[in-house]
This record gives C-alpha cells, sequence and structure tokens, in this order.
C-alpha cells in the first residue's frame, strides 16, 4: 500500500514539474509586450480536498497585429473588482495566442476576431 501510494506521490510531482518547466519555456518565447484591458470575469466553482468554493477567474483582451485576443489567466479572487483596468501582456510574437498577464500564463478564451477593441 505503501508503495502504491508513493508511487501516486511521485507521479503527481513529475506532473507538476513539467507543468513548472513548460511553462518557463512558454515565458522565455514571450519576448513582444502590447497593452491589454480587463473585460470580464468568470465566476467559477472549485473543488478543494472535501470544499466547494466560488471565485471569479478574469478575462483581458489583447491586440496583436490588427487581432483581438481574449485570455483567461490562473489567478482567482473573491472580488471581480480586483481585476479592473488595464495591463501589460508579454505575447509570443511567432504565436500571439501564448501569452502571460500579471506574470500568469494565458488560456485562450478566443483565439483572435479581426475587429480591434477601443
Amino acid at each position: 500500500m505503501r508503495l502504491i501510494i508513493g508511487i501516486i506521490v511521485l507521479v503527481i510531482v513529475i506532473a507538476y514539474s513539467a507543468k513548472f518547466i513548460w511553462k518557463i519555456y512558454l515565458r522565455t518565447r514571450c519576448t513582444a509586450t502590447t497593452q491589454g484591458k480587463f473585460v470580464y470575469a468568470n465566476y467559477r466553482t472549485l473543488v478543494s480536498g472535501r470544499y466547494f468554493d466560488s471565485a471569479y477567474v478574469p478575462v483581458y483582451e489583447y491586440e496583436v497585429d490588427g487581432k483581438v485576443y481574449q485570455a483567461e489567466i490562473e489567478w482567482i479572487n473573491k472580488d471581480p473588482h480586483a481585476f479592473m483596468g488595464e495591463v501589460e501582456v508579454e505575447y509570443d510574437p511567432q504565436k500571439p495566442t501564448t501569452c502571460f498577464i500579471l506574470n500568469m500564463y494565458g488560456t485562450m478564451m478566443f483565439k483572435e476576431r479581426s475587429e480591434s477593441f477601443s
């Protein structure tokens, strides 16, 4: 039984380490910057152990070469007003869907739209 628990823990540690290393690699590719703005916050129900909790996850919008991208970042907060305002977005010039906002990896909500925001 201890061996099985040890293997499970090892697999979890390796998975989190791989995710961390992948994000470091992606961050090195994000050499261009642009301004982005807060668009809305998604309301999420999170599971933590035996407990359910709810929080807001921000979505930011930014423009690169006339195309608009929206990304949700890995930051949760109980207050949806905590995300208001403009932010600096670091993105990969070869693949603008790869971005970091507020030093956090952005997950694409909408890959691109051709119109720009005002």
